[in-house]
């Protein structure tokens, strides 16, 4: 152990001097490490050498097989502190700590852009992680709000993200949705007729209008779900998939096979309006929207599903005039529930809505047939709206509850009308099932219109 002197000045030099002594004794094949600051007081031992100056102490191992010695050691050391002008070090010797300092930098700049980025997402948010999460894993409590609520598959079933994921990049809007063909727009999204990459065909693909209320966006998110749960179906429109990667912020694609013909309330318009066409062939055709309609409804019952929302502007037909049953935004609840009450203030269908409903907004598969008998209507009409002249009141309510029920439709027969009267009973468990529905249009022969 040994101690140099030096002057004070060059006590501002010791970092830079520790670090080329050490590297000179890497060269010299010598261990030299600065062992003390310049003003922490030493005890020297027996063996330590004394230098008047405090320039600070070093520990020297001497290389036996090499020519330095503590004497070529100082003599060095004391060149390094009294002229460190004269020593010059390469760029590289200082390298590492400019790449420490770049690493700092980048390592800041790398927070500072994470906290940035998060408080953006968390601005943007729509939905809470606790509500992405009960999306994409399924809710594992149910929240079940009536007595005897025995079926909560639909609020635990997950999105399985492996069959229906579909990337954003195969959407191919163009370079703005505006050049996209629109199928139909409403309160909560637009629908466009697009190409997806992975499908061979068009498809249509429903997207919610941007700055969309939660509530709305939850019943899209809620439609997907269902669309889920019930599976495939003839009668009803094929889910085949969602880009759901930014619902955290209100944004979803949903992608369904594309029904060419549009809705069935089109369609009986421009039937309306053909009075060339027979009407013995009208009317078969009628009774087939009824039964397929019926079929549909019958599955979705079976899987405890209520649609809340049935109307024939809600029935979609394929290029083949088949009936699919589409719009599960109101399908929130399972029909085992019995039935479910909308808390919140929405814009509902008065026109095709159950008594029990317009009352107490109570919905169940009851409800869903009372609303099936306004659509058979609909189309017995040739797509007329129901109860026309009337608004909603109270005054409207009151009417149904004493039993006022709207007219026979030209196209439809006697039979055919007291069967919608059967879906339109006041009490709901006196209104006959889809089952029992599908057997009476599938009963019905052809050619029966006088």
């Amino acid at each position: 152990m040994v101690r140099i002197n030096c002057s004070s000045s060059a006590k501002e030099n010791m970092a830079m001097c520790a670090h080329m002594m050490s590297k000179w004794g890497k060269e010299n094949n010598v261990s030299v490490i600065l062992s003390q600051a310049f003003d922490i007081p030493f005890v020297p031992g027996e063996s330590d050498k004394i230098v008047d100056l405090n320039g600070g102490w070093w520990k020297f191992d001497e290389n036996l097989e090499g020519d330095i010695t503590i004497d070529s050691f100082k003599e060095k050391l004391a060149e390094y502190l009294e002229y460190p002008s004269s020593f010059e070090p390469d760029a590289a010797d200082y390298s590492f700590l400019i790449w420490i300092g770049v690493g700092i930098g980048l390592l800041v700049l790398l927070i500072f852009v994470i906290i940035q980025t998060i408080r953006l997402v968390e601005k943007q948010r729509l939905l809470s992680q606790v509500e992405v999460s009960e999306f994409h894993e399924g809710l594992k409590n149910a929240r079940i709000h009536q007595k005897n609520a025995t079926n909560n598959d639909f609020m635990k079933t997950k999105y399985d993200k492996k069959k229906y994921e579909i990337a954003k990049q195969e959407f191919k809007f163009g370079k703005d949705k505006e050049s996209a063909t629109i199928l139909g727009e409403g309160n909560y999204g637009i629908v466009y007729k697009l190409n997806v990459s992975r499908f061979p065909d068009p498809v249509a693909v429903k997207v919610p209008h941007s700055g969309c209320s939660k509530q709305s966006f939850q019943s899209h998110l809620s439609e997907i779900k269902i669309m889920c749960f019930i599976g495939e179906n003839e009668h009803i429109t094929k889910f085949l998939g969602a880009y759901t990667k930014e619902i955290y912020r209100g944004k979803v694609y949903i992608v369904t096979e594309l029904c060419e013909m549009g809705s069935l309330q089109s369609y009986l318009y421009k039937v309306a309006t053909n009075k060339r066409e027979n009407k013995t062939t009208q009317y078969n055709e009628l009774v087939r929207f009824c039964k397929e309609i019926a079929s549909g409804m019958n599955f979705i019952a079976e899987k405890g599903v209520v649609h809340g929302d049935l109307s024939a502007r809600n029935v979609l037909l394929d290029k083949h005039l088949t009936c699919k049953i589409t719009d599960f935004g109101l399908s929130k609840k399972l029909y085992q529930y019995q039935i479910y009450t909308t808390k919140q203030k929405v814009e509902l269908p008065w026109r095709w809505l159950a008594i029990e409903t317009l009352r107490r907004l109570e919905f169940s598969t009851k409800s869903d047939v009372w609303a099936y008998g306004v659509t058979v209507w609909e189309i017995f009409s040739l797509g007329d709206l129901p109860y026309p002249g009337l608004m909603w009141d109270i005054k409207f309510l009151e009417n149904l509850e004493i039993g006022v029920r709207m007219k026979r439709p030209e196209m439809a027969t006697y039979e055919i009308h007291s069967k919608m009267l059967d879906c339109w009973n006041i009490d709901p468990d006196q209104r006959p099932c889809f089952n029992v529905l599908l057997s009476f249009f599938s009963g019905l022969k052809k050619n029966e219109y006088v």
